[in-house]
């Protein structure tokens, strides 16, 4: 399995988008599947550092995306990075995928200098804590769900 930024494989900028408008229908309700990808995926083309989209492949397929973003979509603006977005299509579950990408995102993140990454869940708490991620408060996404709030120390690479 390979993975690598978004901005190496522009193509996947559509099946990404319509991968979060299928698994996530009531969040994404009032955007068009264009665009989740130019609000979510086509900013990463370009960034050289915040946001970075990872995609995951094997033998050419597309099978997993995870991102790094400078604020995530609850009201603690002054916490950052957070990895968001994680997606594993359901063919491609129950082999690991998920795990390997957060660990890729909490390296790139200490690859971009930055000492810890944050992430907020409802879903993946187990998953979260099995990879040592530390449980650190709660908070809402902007439409009021709740979720619980994440934190991983990285591993800083020198600037």
């Amino acid at each position: 399995m390979l993975v690598r930024p978004l901005r190496d494989n522009p193509a996947a900028v559509p099946i990404l988008a319509a991968w979060f408008k299928a698994e996530w229908p009531d969040f994404f309700a009032s955007q068009s599947v264009e665009q989740i990808a130019d609000r979510r995926f086509r900013p990463a083309l370009t960034a050289e550092s915040l946001p970075t989209v990872l995609v995951a492949e094997e033998g050419g397929e597309l099978c997993g995306t995870v991102a790094l973003r400078a604020e995530a979509s609850g009201r603690r603006k002054d916490l950052g990075p957070w990895a968001s977005g994680l997606y594993v299509p359901p063919p491609f579950r129950g082999r690991g995928l998920g795990r390997f990408l957060l660990e890729t995102a909490v390296a790139e993140a200490g690859r971009l200098g930055f000492d810890s990454v944050y992430g907020a869940t409802n879903r993946i708490r187990d998953l979260l804590l099995a990879l040592g991620w530390e449980l650190v408060g709660t908070d809402e996404y902007e439409g009021g769900e709740a979720v619980e709030l994440f934190r991983h120390r990285t591993e800083p690479a020198s600037r």
